[in-house]
């Protein structure tokens, strides 16, 4: 079955306890992400999310001015990965070294894009993205793109110019995404459970596009079917 965002019953209100406000913003999409999911972007009221989080309208428009600034920052926070400062790499990484890091990054967008919390904000963006165009363009440009940017200059630092410059990923890193963004079609549309298997040939396409699959430490080609 298709993955939805988890189903709880609405929580009674109870003595408000004072916490930081990233978290009360956490509380809050935790809210909407399953109102959305179950009633619909023009189905839920302000009302609904702050009774589900557990707080008064006031409380939600403290931290969040409309149901689209809360949608906005639900696709920042399920579709977006946090960026931590990356590790300075040697001028010379050994190949294996690059062959690790570039199977790190693929296994870090597989978490990402497929667990349940990122497909069910997935099939709210494809359903309901249509209400607000201007709004996901908007997300796009400012959120998306320059992350991809980033992703794109880091591959170049980590592979180094001269071998990056044969291989079509140079030109668009969305290419080694691809893989992963099938694969969370096939869960939410058949609830397909070759997750694994399609990482793992994700994996091999990526280091034969790079050069990298005759690096040491490549396993066997996975048995045919």
């Amino acid at each position: 079955m298709p993955t939805t965002a988890p189903s709880s019953p609405v929580p009674a209100r109870r003595k408000r306890v004072r916490l930081s406000p990233d978290v009360r913003s956490r509380q809050i999409l935790d809210a909407a992400l399953v109102e959305f999911s179950q009633h619909g972007f023009v189905g839920t009221r302000i009302d609904d999310i702050a009774r589900r989080a557990g707080l008064s309208k006031s409380g939600v428009y403290a931290h969040f001015g409309s149901k689209e600034q809360i949608f906005e920052a639900l696709l920042t926070a399920t579709l977006i990965a946090s960026e931590p400062a990356p590790e300075p790499l040697p001028v010379d990484l050994a190949p294996a070294c690059v062959r690790a890091r570039v199977e790190a990054f693929i296994d870090e967008i597989y978490e990402r894009l497929t667990n349940p919390r990122a497909m069910a904000m997935m099939r709210l963006l494809v359903s309901e993205g249509v209400r607000f165009p201007e709004l996901v363009r908007t997300w796009r440009d400012t959120e998306l793109l320059p992350q991809q940017r980033r992703k794109q200059a880091e591959l170049a630092t980590l592979i180094g110019s001269e071998r990056l410059r044969g291989s079509v990923l140079a030109e668009d890193l969305s290419l080694l995404v691809a893989p992963a963004l099938l694969a969370m079609f096939k869960q939410l549309t058949f609830g397909d459970e070759q997750v694994e298997a399609m990482k793992a040939m994700n994996k091999r396409m990526a280091l034969q596009l790079l050069g990298l699959d005759e690096v040491a430490g490549a396993g066997p080609e996975p048995p045919a079917d």
